[in-house]
């Protein structure tokens, strides 16, 4: 029993316990016992192994599939399925046949790994096995390379970018929202999507996306595109001190100029000497208001905001993928 193990629904390594008897000869027959506890355990620890051959060439063209061949074997007390399953940047198809199997004792159980890819790229990922038991014993296989070849531009895949809806018409002040769906022709994206839009937002208006990024492996996803405007703001505040300036030398010129025209009908001389008098208040009112009004600069101030000017505006949202890439256009008329 030293090479044998207990079945699989027996709990490995059982305690055998049992007494060892001593009896006499005499007419009584004495006896003694004495116990004994056995544990059986196995020549080596229980694990299993990985083994994989590449093919011949690890390099085909696009959607062409290339087949790595492996085996698990495990040593005579190991019972437990085991998982197979490809690491990080591996080809977009990485299928085992079978991808759960019971490695065995001697030559090991067969599996094979088909990998192909719908774009011209060169992946280098591992291949990993883990144990159904306590301790998910691992093993992997770290220099599994596989190179897709093409024209370069990944024929046999193709996604879409469309924008819903396509064109907006707004006053200016408001956010203009684009839905656009980004979505693979079919199953899921092989490597990252990177989004960007073109360089021509409109004037006093900011421009943003809701995702730069799609991930690797993700299907169709929804994306937003915001352009959001400016509303003109008015220099009012300006224009109000600009009129304050003549309206307060008038106030102060009033009390004379009621003086004045009171005066106006006592003699001549008087009403000539008066009459000077009024022409030199008006003379610098005039100089008042010039002062208070008349040096404005351009005219706007300094402190007004023109907003985003009235007009139509197109702009382009790019989808990139490797070599390939799909753009979409959307349209913003500012009233």
């Amino acid at each position: 029993a030293s090479n044998q193990c207990s079945p699989p629904n027996t709990p490995p390594h059982t305690p055998f316990q049992f007494n060892i008897v001593a009896q006499g000869t005499d007419s009584s027959k004495t006896s003694h016992t004495f116990p004994v506890t056995f544990t059986a355990t196995s020549h080596s620890q229980d694990d299993f192994t990985l083994e994989v051959t590449p093919p011949g060439s690890t390099t085909a063209p696009v959607d062409t599939p290339v087949v790595f061949n492996g085996t698990l074997a495990g040593t005579v007390c190991y019972y437990y399925p085991v998982h197979l399953s490809c690491g990080s940047d591996a080809p977009s198809t990485c299928q085992f046949s079978p991808a759960t199997l019971d490695p065995s004792v001697g030559n090991g159980t067969p599996f094979t790994l088909t990998v192909s890819s719908d774009v011209a790229e060169t992946y280098n990922f591992q291949i990993t096995a883990v144990g159904g038991d306590p301790d998910a014993t691992t093993h992997s296989y770290p220099n599994a390379s596989f190179t897709s070849t093409g024209g370069g531009s990944g024929s046999g895949f193709s996604f879409s970018i469309t924008p819903n809806p396509a064109v907006e018409s707004l006053p200016a002040g408001q956010p203009a929202i684009y839905d656009l769906d980004v979505a693979p022709a079919g199953g899921t994206f092989p490597n990252n999507v990177t989004l960007a839009y073109s360089d021509d937002c409109p004037p006093l208006s900011t421009c943003a996306l809701s995702s730069t990024q799609l991930a690797k492996g993700s299907g169709a996803t929804h994306v937003t595109f915001t352009i959001t405007t400016t509303t003109p703001v008015i220099a009012s505040a300006h224009s109000a001190r600009a009129l304050k300036a003549p309206a307060y030398a008038l106030g102060l010129s009033l009390p004379t100029l009621i003086i004045v025209l009171a005066g106006m009908g006592q003699g001549r001389r008087k009403r000539a000497v008066l009459f000077l008098l009024l022409a030199l208040i008006t003379a610098g009112l005039c100089v008042e208001i010039a002062c208070g009004s008349g040096l404005q600069g351009n005219g706007s101030g300094g402190s007004g905001d023109p907003g985003t000017a009235a007009g139509t505006y197109t702009m382009t949202v790019t989808a990139t993928m490797g070599s390939v890439q799909e753009t979409a256009n959307v349209t913003l008329t500012v009233n």
